[in-house]
């Protein structure tokens, strides 16, 4: 076994390598022959594709104008680019904004807790640099690199150019003007943080982690906070703007870096502000931490490169910075900037990009674009088109054009694309019209390709009466240009603005109010409800259909003739006509996307949807139709090189309804699915379904198998709701199926595993005969055969069946041969890590899909024999579906005349059993546990306890069914509720997060948070006393009595043996301390790595002997910054010869970071664990003999020559706290004895806190004398695995 064990070589693209190789090749080949003087111009084209396929600075502006894009091009609408996400995803800004802390004085942070005062984005207590001069220095961790101090000046030179702050040397000439004697000190931390605001009399720290933290962006994000700005998330009115999501938050609300304070906001809310965080900044599990209210802009989340139109701004009036332009009487008129423009240091005016002129009175477009600026009377509406359009096009490439819109007050400007041909290419834009819509001061969406009726208006910030409109076809000049665009801009009032009309033209009526006049077919308030009573039919040849794609897909439905591009799937003509809807699901559309179309909005009363279908593919999906969401008819996989129809009511008697056809991609692209001739009837159907048109295959004969396409089950189902649990704790959920919503219940009466067999032999059963399952693609009959139509097997009538997996007991499920892999039976725990149960859920064996080594989206299917039952039956069963990669399980009740659908699920849900109870209406066909696998090898799905048995499902649900997790109790709120608390020490939804410590000592009874790995060579041992092999290996632990080793004899040279995180970690900051010992002449290696989603970190490596004798342990303390599915690894390598034994102890991984403040000694330079900890404001200092004061401190120490003290004279104000704190302590009792003095008439408190929990305090003059004191500080040992430890602190307040 080796590490390839779990590598995807099904999923590598060993043809895009070969292809990289290639270029790779060619460019060298072309630079060797090319003669120094020539020199190819780079092109905005080619700069976009070498973007896109990462051959770029994450950091470059074009990576920026890449996500800024949003692309029509084939099938795909309002899409970014293929793969920027992931460039932009190691953007200095994104690093920087995750593992940024500002730091806040205890002032702050109770003023931060009592939530008063006001401030506008710059906090109260937060002293600003009053003279305008920041001196500073570059610690030599920072400076030894010239590229670093390229950096900071960078960032400096930004402060210099758009505001009157100066960042000067400290030393300097400009420095020594400041009238304070504070300064900054930029240094390589742990991490990207700043104080907030002027705080130190002295030097006050920005750390700038190297690497990770020294970018513009992020250097700039720090300083600013230094000049007392906040987060723009922190703004008061962020609600407005921005929607928290507080679960997937470290730390939740208590999350200080998230905090809400009340500000001025004078300066209206910047998605693109240098201080807006990323959206996923501080998550907890990879997902969103905030959502914008407009979508649309979430690209500007991380597009800040340094200080934006609006930080500048908001730093000008903080600061006062045009005080000077006002003259020395505060009376001399400054500019009046305007559209949105406004007045700098320099007394002149900073207009918004696109705006020039004195006062930004004018734009900078190309004369050949027409008039730069647009008024708009109230009402008003005209047409802007891109250069020759009227023409035909093509537009004239090389151009930049502005247009800025102007309503008048109190107005929006409205502007809908009605034709756009902007070039395309490759998933992005060549050429793009940009659209600033929210602010006239910051980046807009920029859109291209073809699309048409799309709209926009201008929202309520700040200057909602202008709109500026940029188009570029001079970046990529040498692209193909297109037919270009025509836009239609208004002038709207408060009730238009909201674009209500859907089908007709809004009027404005007083202030807010509208009135919609409808286009003929349509009624309502909104005109979004169709009324006319006549058939509606769409047969895609250029008539009008109200169906349409609704702008919330990714990818659209295309109408098309002849034949889709790819082979083998897809028709090769309409029905009828020449024309035909289909979807496209060639790369880069992803497995599992969803393609909608639908109607409007239809009246009540009775209708009858017909339609012809075509699914031709090896790989083919899934087409549905839905009525207001709920599924009412399905098809899946390969049905054969033929039109087929479907019939289905679709009508309601009292309620308006959409209908929707939803095509789902398969798990290839051989997955083209198509529809033609829809026809929506005024009257019910008749039940009855036309046999298919056959039209001629390229090859072979044509498949003549009648339709499977029946009537839905009207049926209404038996199966209750799932359990509605308490808010504030939840308990795993079961996924509703499609089509019933199964409840997650204990059985009702639990069969045994010693049942009597039933009376049929599943080894008999014919696979020929099967339908396909409707819920996933499988082999199909090839089209060049009959189907074969043998007889089926009788079917069981009302037989109870079981199946528990047990060895010598009968079971109803067997594999069938169609699908690509079977299902395994299990003892014990799956083979790969973090996925899988550990155990059977009754009894010891379970049934499970193994997911390494297998394609996405393959499937494995257990079938039961033919049933039919004539009354109610409940189907229960336990299911596991633990992992990263978890694909989908789902079951049906199959059969020739269609498949109903009783239960499915997907994705991870916790390691543990879910028990589900379906209640299945009279049926006939065989029960299909069908398991997919998703996209990685942890994907391991498992059932157990399967029972079929006569009688409704029972409605009541309790915790009996063991509904939740092993690190949580099961509470009963009443017959048909529960909740599931999580035991202290553990977080998250399932209560499999670790939120404290974890500990792997290796003695007997713990719990350890590490375990043998079962993808390695061989395993670490456990051991007392010496290793057997002379001259390697430790004698002892280095505490208690057992350590780990990997014992050498008898092993290979190159051969590992790992020990990896078993449980998974609240994100955040931590730190991992070991012990390792490496003694003996054969030593190979000691590696600790992180393995996260998408690559493998190594935090530490040693490699030789490091150990000078068998009791020679070393010491290691690392900080990571842990994400919930990472995986913490030690990995051994086993060196030449048998003397090469490596062993580990006393490894723990605590919260936070493993501290690199001051570390003080034991006042007599013996070591101290206790230290001063950063956010001191002041800190506690050694001395030797009296205090400087009279009256008040001791004359010497308690013993021998030095001892610790505080200093309160002045400048330390009244009420400051000195804090002295130990690192976080283990478990178990503990006892604290120290000695204190606490002499002076105006002495203050001393406490001992635990936790910030305080355990004993003095206040007062105790006399001119050392005192004793002693107290008990441990924590008893719970019965959990994993808890907070006690960190103590000594906490004087000066009075």
């Amino acid at each position: 076994r080796s590490a390839y064990s779990e590598t995807e070589l099904d999923d590598i693209d060993f043809d895009l390598i070969a292809r990289a190789l290639k270029q790779f090749e060619d460019t060298r080949r072309s630079s060797e022959t090319s003669a120094p003087n020539q020199h190819e111009t780079k092109d905005g084209e080619k700069l976009i594709q070498q973007a896109l396929k990462g051959n770029v600075d994450p950091d470059s502006d074009v990576v920026n104008l890449l996500e800024s894009m949003y692309v029509d091009e084939g099938s795909r609408h309002n899409q970014h680019p293929d793969g920027i996400n992931k460039v932009a995803s190691k953007k200095g800004k994104v690093f920087g904004d995750t593992h940024d802390g500002h730091r806040l004085t205890q002032q702050q942070i109770e003023e931060l807790n009592q939530n008063d005062g006001e401030k506008r984005n710059f906090r109260k207590s937060a002293s600003l640099w009053k003279d305008k001069i920041i001196p500073y220095s570059i610690d030599s961790s920072l400076s030894n690199d010239p590229k670093n101090i390229d950096v900071i000046n960078k960032a400096i030179k930004q402060f210099s150019d758009y505001t009157c702050l100066s960042w000067v040397p400290r030393g300097s000439t400009e420095a020594a003007r400041a009238s304070y004697s504070s300064y900054i000190e930029f240094f390589s931390g742990s991490g990207c943080w700043s104080y907030v605001g002027r705080v130190f009399p002295g030097k006050q720290q920005i750390s700038l982690k190297n690497p990770g933290c020294v970018s513009v962006s992020t250097t700039i994000h720090e300083m600013a906070h230094a000049i007392g700005q906040l987060h723009e998330q922190s703004r008061s009115d962020r609600d407005n703007y921005v929607t928290m999501l507080w679960s997937n938050i470290k730390g939740g609300k208590t999350n200080n870096n998230m905090a809400k304070s009340n500000t001025y906001d004078y300066n209206p809310y910047d998605y693109e502000s240098v201080l807006q965080y990323s959206l996923r900044s501080f998550s907890t599990n990879g997902q969103p931490t905030m959502e914008f209210k407009d979508r649309r802009l979430d690209f500007l989340a991380d597009a800040a490169t340094g200080l934006m139109f609006y930080d500048i701004q908001d730093i000008v009036d903080a600061y006062n910075c045009t005080a000077p332009c006002r003259g020395a009487d505060g009376n001399t008129p400054m500019k009046q900037c305007q559209n949105g423009g406004f007045v700098l240091h320099t007394c002149n005016c900073h207009c918004p990009d696109g705006l020039t002129g004195d006062l930004c009175q004018s734009v900078a477009t190309d004369p050949e674009c027409g008039p730069g600026i647009i008024d708009l009377a109230d009402g008003e509406s005209r047409t802007i088109t891109s250069p020759n359009f009227d023409n035909g096009g093509p537009y004239p490439t090389g151009k930049k054009c502005v247009w800025l819109v102007k309503a008048s007050a109190g107005k929006n400007v409205e502007m809908t694309i009605k034709e756009m041909d902007l070039t395309a290419a490759n998933s992005a834009c060549d050429h793009w019209l940009e659209i600033q819509y929210n602010l006239i001061g910051q980046t807009g969406p920029r859109r291209c390709g073809k699309l048409t009726k799309e709209t926009y208006v201008t929202t309520d910030n700040v200057n909602p009466n202008l709109m500026l409109l940029k188009f570029d076809s001079a970046f990529a000049s040498t692209a193909t240009a297109g037919k270009g665009f025509n836009l239609t801009v208004s002038s709207v009032g408060g009730g238009c603005k909201g674009i209500p009309c859907v089908h007709g033209k809004c009027t404005d009526v007083g202030s807010n109010g509208f009135t919609c006049s409808c286009e003929s077919g349509y009624s309502g308030k909104y005109c979004d409800t169709y009324v006319d009573t006549g058939d509606i039919f769409c047969g895609f040849e250029g008539t009008n259909c109200i169906f349409t794609n609704p702008q919330r897909n990714s990818y659209d439905w295309i109408i098309t003739a002849g034949s889709t591009p790819s082979s083998g799937t897809g028709p090769s003509g309409a029905k009828t006509g020449s024309h035909y809807l289909y979807v496209e699901t060639s790369s880069p559309v992803p497995v599992g996307t969803k393609f909608q179309f639908e109607s409007p909005l239809i009246s009540a009363g009775p209708k009858c949807l017909r339609f012809w279908y075509h699914m031709y593919g090896s790989t083919m999906g899934t087409l549905s139709v839905l009525r207001n969401g709920t599924q009412l008819w399905t098809k899946a996989g390969d049905q054969g090189n033929a039109w087929h129809m479907g019939e289905i009511d679709v009508g309601t008697i009292a309620k308006i309804y959409k209908v929707t056809f939803e095509a789902i991609k398969g798990s290839e692209y051989l997955s083209d699915i198509a529809i033609d001739d829809v026809t929506l009837t005024s009257s019910t159907c008749n039940g009855q379904t036309s046999s298919p048109t056959v039209r001629p295959p390229t090859t072979g004969a044509p498949v003549t198998k009648a339709p499977t396409t029946v009537a839905p089950v009207t049926k209404a189902p038996t199966t209750v709701a799932p359990v509605t649990k308490a808010p504030t704790t939840v308990a795993p959920v079961t996924k509703a199926p499609v089509t019933k919503a199964p409840t997650t219940v204990a059985p009702i009466t639990k069969a045994p595993t010693t049942v009597a067999p039933v009376t049929y032999t599943p080894a008999t059963v014919s696979p020929v005969t099967k339908t396909p399952a409707t819920i996933f693609p499988v082999t199909p009959i090839p089209t060049t055969q009959t189907p074969i139509t043998g007889s089926p097997e009788p079917p069981l009538i009302d037989q109870e069946l079981h199946c528990s997996f047990e060895t010598g007991t009968a079971c109803f499920l067997s594999d069938i041969q169609e699908d690509d892999f079977d299902w395994r039976k299990r003892k014990g725990s799956t083979p790969s890590s973090r996925t899988g149960p550990t155990s059977a859920y009754e009894g010891q064996k379970y049934s499970y899909i193994e997911a390494s080594g297998k394609k996405v989206n393959s499937v494995a299917i257990l079938q039961g024999p033919s049933i039919k039952t004539t009354q109610t039956f409940c189907l229960t069963f336990a299911y596991h579906m633990y992992g990263l990669n978890i694909g989908s399980l789902s079951v049906s009740m199959a059969s020739s005349n269609g498949d109903q659908s009783l239960f499915s699920s997907s994705g991870d849900a916790g390691n543990l059993w879910i028990v589900t109870s379906i209640s299945v209406p009279p049926s006939n066909g065989k029960i299909q546990f069908v398991g997919v696998r998703g996209d990685g090898f942890r994907g391991d799905i498992a059932i157990d306890d399967v029972h079929f048995m006569a009688g409704d499902c029972s409605t009541d649900i309790d915790c009996r069914s063991n509904p939740c997790g092993p690190n949580s109790v099961c509470v009963q709120e009443s017959s048909t509720t529960y909740r599931c608390d999580c035991h202290p020490g553990f977080g998250g939804l399932l209560c499999d997060v670790v939120t404290g410590e974890g500990n792997c000592t290796f003695e007997r009874n713990e719990d350890c948070f590490l375990e043998n790995s079962k993808l390695d060579d061989f395993d670490w041992t456990i051991k007392s006393g010496k290793t057997p092999s002379s001259n390697t290996g430790p004698k002892s632990a280095v505490q208690g009595s057992r350590y780990a080793y990997i014992e050498t004899s008898g092993r290979s040279q190159g051969q590992k043996a790992s020990l990896v995180s078993k449980d998974m970690f609240e994100n955040g900051d931590r730190c991992l301390t070991f012990k390792y010992h490496m003694y003996g002449q054969t030593i190979d290696s000691l590696r600790v790595l992180q393995e996260t989603d998408t690559n493998t970190i190594e935090l530490f490596s040693k490699y030789g002997q490091q150990s000078n004798s068998d009791t020679n342990w070393k010491t290691a303390s690392i900080d990571i910054y842990h994400n919930t599915n990472d995986l913490v690894v030690f990995e051994a390598t086993r060196g030449k010869s048998f003397t090469g034994d490596i062993a580990l102890d006393d490894i723990r991984y605590l919260p936070g970071r493993c501290g690199a403040g001051d570390i003080l000694y034991d006042f007599e330079g013996k070591y101290c664990k206790f230290k001063n900890p950063r956010n001191n404001a002041y800190n506690w200092i050694s001395n030797t003999c009296s205090t400087p004061s009279v009256d008040t401190g001791p004359s010497s120490a308690k013993t021998e020559s030095r001892y610790l003290y505080v200093e309160t004279s002045s400048p330390v104000p009244n009420e400051a706290k000195f804090q002295f704190e130990s690192p976080y302590l283990s478990d178990g009792p503990k006892f604290l004895k120290f000695w204190y003095h606490m002499y002076g008439i105006n002495m203050g408190t001393l406490t001992v806190l635990r936790n910030e929990t305080q355990l004993w305090t003095r206040t007062g003059d105790q006399g001119k004398s050392w005192q004793m004191a002693e107290i008990n500080i441990g924590t008893s040992t719970r019965p959990y695995k994993v808890y907070q430890h006690p960190l103590i602190c000594f906490e004087f307040t000066n009075i």
